[in-house]
């Protein structure tokens, strides 16, 4: 009689390659993180730029009008006064608290005259002001910025979709963190010099706009 031995074939991975593959998942994961969310924090941050433009366009008439550029006395400004002095709309920006940094042909005194998110670079002309959209993640009416700022909310103003990082997270994208506008522009590329806020970061300006403040990780 002749035998004939059966060969039973098995499909799938055994325990030990499974292992192995989510190991090497995971490693490169940890290898891509570090590049890509920053880069998906960069994407998010752009939501910020139209309103920036918009509120810097608004300061610029405002000073053909009336011979000074739209500035607050304080520190603390409120959002809706953007909005009612200046002709913006910035209900649909809810991830984004935004205030005016006057340095130069102010309306007001200011206390904002002495900030800045950097000081200039050579090569800079001087600052006659900057946009801030400080990131906001809470739902609440009043967010912290840098240098000693707060922003009150709008009074009519969407809530934060989610993508926000809670403030000293130690992230990047996290509230109080910041986008800024610059007027007259500096030059394109990095700074030579440091933000003013401690945080020692330098800023990359592209066309009068920079991100870095949110894309490096925060305290």
């Amino acid at each position: 009689m002749v035998n004939y031995k059966i060969r039973r074939s098995y499909s799938g991975f055994t325990l030990i390659e499974l292992l192995v593959v989510v190991t090497i998942v995971g490693v490169l994961a940890g290898i891509a993180i570090p590049f890509v969310g920053p880069q998906i924090c960069k994407g998010n941050l752009s939501e910020a730029q139209p309103y920036l433009l918009q509120i810097s366009s608004k300061m610029r008439s405002f000073r053909i009008e009336q011979g000074a550029y739209y500035s607050v006395a304080a520190s603390t400004q409120n959002e809706q006064d953007l909005e009612d002095n200046l002709g913006v709309n910035l209900q649909d920006a809810g991830n984004f608290c935004f205030i005016s940094v006057c340095k130069l042909n102010c309306q007001n005194a200011t206390t904002t005259e002495t900030i800045a998110a950097a000081e200039i670079s050579n090569g800079d002309t001087a600052i006659d002001f900057e946009v801030w959209a400080i990131l906001r993640q809470n739902a609440g009416g009043v967010v912290d910025g840098p240098n000693g700022t707060t922003c009150n909310v709008a009074d009519t103003k969407l809530a934060p979709s989610g993508w926000v990082k809670p403030a000293n997270s130690g992230s990047f994208c996290q509230q109080g963190q910041i986008v800024v506008h610059r007027y007259p522009p500096p030059v394109n590329g990095l700074d030579a010099v440091t933000t003013t806020d401690g945080t020692k970061k330098r800023l990359d300006w592209v066309q009068g706009t920079s991100f870095s403040h949110s894309i490096l990780p925060g305290p």
